[in-house]
């Protein structure tokens, strides 16, 4: 047998052996998810997003990062605030968006607090987006802004004291909004406008000077468990929109608890509105308006108020408007 026959035996009884296996499972195929540190691995968040590539974790220790980030053209990227949002603190420093994330698509952040710049996060094209368990305050205008984007998802997070509103959303469509408290905003809590197929549940806005939900130009969506109290404006305003349903959501010390206006099928279902400054519930220049188990009582002015075109009040819920 040749020399080169004995140098292929050998090395194929090497790669074999007991002590070779687990070096072959070390070894990472491409592609692999990598888990990413900082700063152990890199010092900033931002050159740790440079890096990362498709399906990629960051995770980010406990501390305060003075840092503006950008997250362009990137996909399935995670990055977790290792601690929670209470230890792990993005400063953005005074000046433009401390997160912004740009034709990107599955971007997941988790366990941050947003602070110190224009928008907290600044989202657009960024179908996919998930922000969960954040706190995103004191910001010189919106806490959170989303444009041009498609199945967004905002669970559990506080937006706080920001200049503006505290989430702006326009030109989204499919929505999940769960489990987020607005508070002490400059305008709004929760400003919706030009977008569809919302989903707002157990939701909280309170001590905005403006709106606690303004929903604007919103087509199919649903409000499950909200609650607006001690807002400036309304607790819940509803304008030029349709397809509608508010269910077992308060508004209680506001202008008005509700208002409804320039829409039409709109649904409130098991409703609250008391202890407000002028009306429970405004409805004007509105058709097909159904409202069904629902109170308004102890306002300063009127309980129910309406000159809408068509309106059915009902204990029981009607099979059609």
């Amino acid at each position: 047998m040749s020399r080169g026959c004995w140098v292929v035996i050998l090395w194929l009884g090497l790669l074999l052996s007991p002590l070779a296996i687990p070096l072959l499972n070390v070894i990472p195929a491409a592609g692999d998810p990598d888990v990413i540190y900082v700063p152990d691995d890199y010092s900033t968040i931002q050159s740790a997003i440079n890096y990362a590539e498709e399906n990629d974790t960051i995770v980010v220790r406990a501390g305060t990062y003075k840092e503006h980030i950008d997250i362009l053209s990137k996909k399935r990227l995670t990055i977790v605030g290792e601690e929670g949002a209470e230890a792990t603190i993005i400063d953005g420093i005074g000046w433009y968006e401390v997160i912004r994330i740009f034709n990107s698509e599955e971007i997941t952040l988790e366990g941050f607090t947003i602070t110190n710049a224009s928008d907290g996060i600044y989202v657009r094209d960024g179908n996919s987006t998930t922000i969960e368990d954040c706190i995103i305050r004191d910001n010189g205008d919106d806490g959170i802004h989303i444009g041009w984007s498609e199945e967004v998802v905002i669970r559990r997070c506080d937006i706080v004291n920001n200049t503006d509103d505290g989430l702006y959303l326009w030109s989204v469509f499919d929505a999940l909004i769960e489990d987020v408290n607005s508070s002490d905003n400059y305008k709004n809590g929760f400003y919706l406008r030009d977008s569809r197929d919302l989903s707002i549940s157990y939701c909280q806005a309170y001590n905005n000077n403006d709106d606690g939900f303004h929903l604007w130009g919103i087509s199919n969506a649903s409000m499950v468990g909200c609650v607006a109290y001690l807002n400036d404006d309304d607790g819940i305003q509803v304008f030029s929109s349709n397809n509608i349903l508010i269910s077992g959501c308060e508004g209680y010390h506001n202008l008005y608890g509700f208002s409804v206006s320039d829409s039409y099928d709109i649904w409130l279902l098991g409703v609250e509105g008391y202890n407000n400054s002028q009306d429970g519930l405004s409805i004007g220049g509105s058709d097909r308006i159904c409202i069904s188990n629902s109170q308004f009582a102890e306002n300063d002015d009127d309980g129910l108020y309406s000159s809408a075109s068509r309106i059915y009040i009902s204990l029981d819920l009607p099979r059609k408007l």
